[in-house]
């Protein structure tokens, strides 16, 4: 993967990454007031939030998708889905939630959009990575991503995109930018 390509990966994970926040600040999963003891019992497991992307294909060829993770909310606290820099970790996580045929539910604009099928796993330049594939009207292509995750809570509302506002388009490139000037310029001395 070159310099330039790697580049922009990072800075779209990053990207990606704040949206997730924003997404999961704005639309929480809520309380437990008037909740059932199944629903109580689902939200102590583990969520695991992952980002979906499509890469490019020469015309006529099927896309192929890779599946990142991004985030998992334990008794709920946000952490690193594995350590930095710990194989084992990876292994451990890839072992658990990369097996071939697992299911995840995706979400796009908000609302589920369909399902990302885990095939296998590698490593990667960075991280860890797992080749998946995606049923879904949605169009994921480029920098274009969208989120899976094992959560039943979480997407329940229907899909919906709108574009940013000049401010808030603005505010989200400023971040994007000061990140992408102080963390890719790092990367790339390596």
């Amino acid at each position: 993967m070159s310099k330039r390509n790697f580049s922009w990966r990072l800075c779209g994970s990053i990207l990606t990454g704040l949206v997730v926040a924003l997404w999961i600040v704005v639309a929480p999963v809520g309380g437990s007031a008037g909740r059932s003891e199944g629903q109580r019992a689902t939200q102590q497991k583990e969520t695991v939030i992952f980002v979906v992307s499509g890469e490019e294909s020469d015309p006529g060829e099927q896309r192929q998708y890779s599946m990142d993770a991004l985030v998992v909310i334990r008794n709920g606290k946000y952490l690193p889905p594995f350590a930095e820099d710990n194989k084992d970790g990876e292994r451990g996580f890839a072992d658990k939630f990369y097996q071939a045929g697992q299911k995840y539910r995706l979400l796009f604009g908000g609302g589920y959009v369909g399902t990302a099928t885990a095939q296998s796993w590698q490593e990667g330049c960075n991280k860890i990575h797992a080749r998946v594939t995606v049923e879904t009207a949605a169009n994921l292509r480029g920098r274009i991503s969208g989120l899976a995750t094992n959560s039943e809570a979480l997407g329940k509302k229907t899909s919906s995109r709108r574009a940013l506002t000049a401010v808030e388009r603005a505010g989200v490139m400023s971040l994007v930018n000061n990140i992408c000037e102080s963390g890719v310029g790092e990367a790339d001395e390596q």
